[in-house]
């Protein structure tokens, strides 16, 4: 039975197109994924401020320590929508 379906509808993907990575990134779904990464990010930061009184001078020094998730840290910087630069005592994290 699965057979059948799977020839003539190309299930599952026509059953869920939004879960496709090329349709995923553009859905609500998907930027409702980026906006909780760039929340987690923004604790992170926060966190490695409140251990170091002062921000990283990348997110990679973030991940380092620990605080931020390799894969959180993949995300934000492998889709090249996010730029971090750092001040010291503050920084300029921007998403498009």
């Amino acid at each position: 039975m699965i057979g059948l379906l799977m020839a003539p509808t190309r299930f599952p993907h026509s059953m869920v197109p939004l879960l496709q990575q090329g349709n995923l990134q553009e859905s609500p779904l998907g930027r409702y994924r980026m906006a909780l990464l760039i929340k987690n990010a923004v604790t992170c930061l926060d966190l490695y401020f409140l251990q170091n009184s002062r921000y990283p001078d990348t997110l990679e020094q973030v991940a380092a320590t620990g605080l931020m998730h390799h894969n959180t840290l993949t995300r934000i910087t492998a889709t090249g929508t996010c730029d971090y630069q750092s001040h010291g005592t503050t920084y300029n994290l921007t998403c498009r």
